[in-house]
């Protein structure tokens, strides 16, 4: 038979009992939460360590990069040290040969000076030396010599103020204008140089050629291509320049036609063995009604120029 403290001890135990389940499954619930704490705590550790490992790996990256990138600079800076210093040498190479040629350019210019220099000095010698020779030439000249030349002097003068006198009455009378008076008078000059003729005839024949219409570098041409023929087939220019210009009228041409027309006359006077004067008495009486029947010149020129055309022609016009 048991004993009392063993029954008390059932029934304590009996008792207790459903404390102890409540402890119990209270224990086991604070060790499953511990243990997802511990899962979660464990998941996020190593989620921690990865994102660190990975963080950590970026960088390591990045540093070997920026090492790398610094060795490039490195060597890029070596290289640009390299080339400036060849750069320095070709400058101060190129420094060197400049300053050479310098000092040969000042040395080729204090040659050039001396040399002019002395140019200069034997110019002046020569000069000096042909000054006296020309003073001693004129003093033996003689007054006879002297007093020709004096003569010679005063007779270009007076023809030269002559010559200015008989020009203005181109714009006193002629209707050239004061502008062009200068040219014009240039251009007479010149083809008194050229053809030979007289001063006085140009001038008359130019006032001829202006009284017709033609002025100026016009008239001048016409004056010359008059000249020309003038010299060429021996006659008066007053005879040329008369048929010239009436030809030149008649025939409405301007200035620029007149070499031909002075040349196809010529030709016709030719061919027809008439002097240019004689030609030119016949060929005043035609050339208005031939103008006017629309005859060219050329045409009447040619038939002056028929053989028995001619004499009847210039006789009974």
């Amino acid at each position: 038979m048991p004993s009392l403290s063993m029954v008390y001890e059932i029934l304590a135990r009996d008792g207790a009992s459903p404390a102890f389940r409540t402890v119990a499954a209270e224990a086991k619930n604070l060790q499953r939460v511990m243990l997802e704490a511990d899962a979660k705590m464990s998941a996020a550790s190593k989620a921690a360590t990865a994102e660190i490992s990975a963080s950590l790996a970026g960088l390591d990256r990045a540093h070997q990069a920026a090492a790398l990138q610094y060795d490039r600079a490195n060597q890029t800076m070596i290289r640009s040290d390299d080339s400036l210093l060849v750069m320095q040498r070709k400058m101060a190479a190129s420094t060197n040969a400049l300053l050479a040629e310098q000092r040969k350019a000042t040395a080729a210019n204090l040659e050039m000076d001396a040399a002019m220099s002395k140019a200069q000095t034997d110019l002046a010698a020569k000069t000096a030396a042909s000054h006296r020779a020309r003073v001693s030439a004129f003093k033996d000249i003689g007054k006879a010599s002297a007093a020709a030349l004096i003569i010679v002097g005063v007779e270009s003068i007076k023809m030269a103020g002559e010559f200015q006198q008989s020009t203005n009455i181109l714009v006193t009378s002629a209707g050239e204008s004061a502008k062009s008076l200068g040219m014009v008078r240039k251009g007479i000059l010149s083809i008194a140089a050229e053809t030979g003729t007289k001063w006085q005839d140009l001038v008359d024949g130019m006032y001829r050629i202006e009284k017709a219409g033609f002025r100026g570098a016009d008239g001048l041409t016409i004056l010359r291509a008059a000249a020309q023929g003038a010299r060429e087939e021996g006659t008066s220019l007053e005879v040329v320049t008369g048929s010239l210009t009436s030809a030149l009228l008649d025939y409405h041409l301007g200035a620029s036609s007149a070499v031909m027309v002075t040349n196809e006359m010529k030709t016709a006077a030719g061919e027809a063995k008439a002097t240019f004067q004689e030609f030119d008495t016949g060929l005043g009486r035609i050339l208005p009604q031939a103008s006017s029947l629309h005859i060219s010149l050329a045409d009447i020129s040619g038939s002056l120029a028929e053989p028995g055309s001619t004499a009847p022609i210039l006789g009974g016009l």
